[in-house]
């Protein structure tokens, strides 16, 4: 799917569209060799 929208959309209209109607053909997909670098970073936490 290559779909282009008219306009900017807010975030109300994304969250209005079902996932077929979203263009996610510029995010690549994640292979193991992606997983296999991933590290895991915890939240630093928030000193009050």
């Amino acid at each position: 799917m290559n779909k282009r929208y008219e306009c900017p959309m807010t975030f109300d209209q994304l969250a209005q569209l079902s996932d077929d109607q979203i263009d996610k053909s510029d995010i690549p997909e994640l292979d193991e060799a992606w997983f296999a670098q991933a590290k895991l970073t915890p939240p630093v936490p928030n000193p009050m």
